[in-house]
């Protein structure tokens, strides 16, 4: 599913991945600085707790958040772990907010959300769409949740593709 913030006017892109493992950062970083990519940033942090200065920094550094994407976060199966999902009401709340002030606000700020969970794929798909700030794409017809429209397939896609006898495109 892909959700987008409607209207406000844009500043310059900056792209920031969060990532819980610190081992998985320094491997992201070190791929990053192989491929010349200075716009692109990878952090270890718990973003349900951190996503506020994490966006704040970006604002104050000029840059624009366009595009957020959660994919395959943990899927805590039990009912009891629920609530260490990424996720939550809270954090929708936050995010919305946040992507308004430092998005620019222009309309084109998009949450792509990716799992091979569909329990939670629909748990993240429910808890954005109860959100008023983002409306849903694929509901609207200007998006198809089969198509990672990112261009990009992950490890995963392409393990799973490969697997499945695809060769590994997407």
């Amino acid at each position: 599913p892909c959700f987008h913030l409607p209207s406000l006017p844009p500043p310059p892109t900056t792209t920031t991945t969060t990532t819980t493992p610190q081992p998985v950062v320094e491997y992201a970083l070190g791929r990053r600085d192989k491929r010349n990519l200075p716009n692109c940033h990878f952090i270890s942090c718990n973003v349900n707790v951190d996503l506020h200065s994490i966006m704040d920094s970006i604002a104050n550094a000029g840059g624009r958040v366009k595009t957020v994407t959660i994919q395959y976060p943990d899927p805590h199966f039990k009912k009891g772990q629920k609530k260490r999902r990424v996720v939550k009401e809270d954090f929708v709340k936050v995010l919305g907010e946040k992507m308004r002030e430092v998005g620019g606000g222009v309309g084109d700020e998009h949450v792509f959300l990716q799992s091979d969970v569909k329990d939670v794929l629909d748990d993240m798909r429910d808890t954005f769409g109860g959100n008023d700030m983002f409306e849903d794409l694929e509901e609207m017809g200007e998006y198809d949740s089969e198509i990672n429209w990112t261009g990009v397939p992950t490890e995963r896609e392409v393990s799973v593709f490969k697997k499945e006898g695809g060769g590994g495109e997407v």
